[in-house]
């Protein structure tokens, strides 16, 4: 027999089920028209989304003009939050590049 679920009370089934320390949410690489002469996008983050759990921390990352941007959305953000996972995401990146026979510089 199916059941009927609050929107809250399925999220909480799988925070239960799943668990997880943190949210990363990733807009990929943000390709913009053209703009007049003159004007230009220094930088683009979001996506700013949460689901009302307690504790909550979503990490939105989008990526323009070869920089990755990283924005927090908490309703109780942690110190130092966006640092560890910009190093952790900048670590895993560097391994990734040394695993295919690149140099991260590059």
């Amino acid at each position: 027999m199916a059941q009927k679920f609050y929107f809250a009370t399925l999220v909480h089934l799988l925070i239960k089920g799943f668990g997880h320390d943190v949210q990363v949410s990733n807009l990929r690489s943000v390709e913009l028209p053209p703009l007049h002469v003159g004007l230009g996008v220094e930088s683009v983050s979001g996506p700013p989304v949460l689901l009302g759990v307690e504790g909550e921390q979503m990490i939105g990352a989008a990526t323009i003009g070869c920089v990755l941007q990283l924005v927090c959305t908490s309703f109780a953000p942690l110190p130092g939050l966006l640092e560890v996972v910009s190093e952790t995401i900048e670590s895993a990146w560097c391994a990734s590049q040394l695993e295919a026979g690149v140099s991260p510089q590059s």
